[in-house]
């Protein structure tokens, strides 16, 4: 009886980049040809690789490795900054609760102190 394997991601910067410069390639490339009025059968088989342009290079670089970050960084500690308030207060009720139940269980519990 053999388990299925769940495929891995390949996490490596190199791979993903590269996904990123072809995809963007092919977009420009479709774009360019759908201007030109070039038949449907011929956007859908291209001919040979997809040349990437220093201009695909800059675009992908500045939107993986500039762009996309800052604004995660920037919603991700947005949300911790909003939510702080609340997790505190999780955290307040957490241990009265806990203690509240340590003493039901017939348990002595030390005061806490308040934070």
């Amino acid at each position: 009886m053999s388990a299925t394997q769940i495929p891995i991601p390949d996490l490596r910067f190199e791979s993903s980049f590269f996904n990123s410069l072809q995809s963007k390639a092919n977009s420009e490339h479709q774009n360019k040809l759908s201007k030109q009025n070039i038949q449907q059968q011929e956007l859908e088989n291209p001919k040979g690789p997809v040349p990437i342009t220093p201009g695909i290079i800059i675009q992908v670089i500045l939107k993986d490795v500039l762009i996309m970050p800052l604004l995660q960084g920037i919603i991700w500690s947005g949300i911790l900054i909003v939510a702080k308030p609340w997790l505190s207060y999780v955290a307040r009720s957490g241990r009265e609760y806990g203690v509240q139940l340590f003493q039901s269980l017939g348990f002595k519990s030390r005061q806490l102190k308040r934070v």
